[in-house]
């Protein structure tokens, strides 16, 4: 019999695969999002936004050149959870949201030749703990 892995050992071996930018984000190729983000979901990790980074030598680009000349910034984020809507739920709907909007962006189609297989995927994602919550309003 096959031990499943536990939650956490299956998010450090995600985590040792990411490319790493430095100072804590991650980052993957397009090819592996899938798999990353099931993980980190089974993590308990709500993937809640991302953008495309562009790799140039040793140096990481928020702002990719198009081939239509100017650069880009692609980048998406998923809608705020509701005061309503458990954790649970949560994720489902950040793992849909996910998958749809890195679909759409296009990166690879959209960023100049030279880029197309430079690129990577910085996903931002919370514990239901680490996860922002709105300030509380002033009495």
């Amino acid at each position: 019999m096959t031990d499943t892995p536990r939650p956490d050992a299956a998010l450090a071996t995600i985590l040792a695969s990411a490319f790493g930018s430095g100072d804590g984000a991650y980052a993957w190729k397009k090819e592996a999002l899938p798999d990353v983000i099931d993980a980190l979901t089974a993590a308990g990790r709500a993937v809640v936004g991302g953008e495309v980074w562009g790799l140039q030598g040793f140096e990481i680009l928020g702002a990719v050149p198009t081939r239509q000349g100017p650069t880009r910034i692609f980048a998406w984020s998923a809608p705020g959870k509701s005061p309503d809507t458990d954790w649970p739920t949560f994720l489902h709907q950040c793992v849909r949201y996910a998958h749809e909007a890195i679909r759409r962006l296009r990166a690879e189609s959209e960023v100049a030749p030279e880029f197309s297989d430079k690129l990577v995927y910085h996903l931002q994602f919370f514990s239901q703990e680490e996860y922002p919550h709105p300030p509380l309003q002033p009495r």
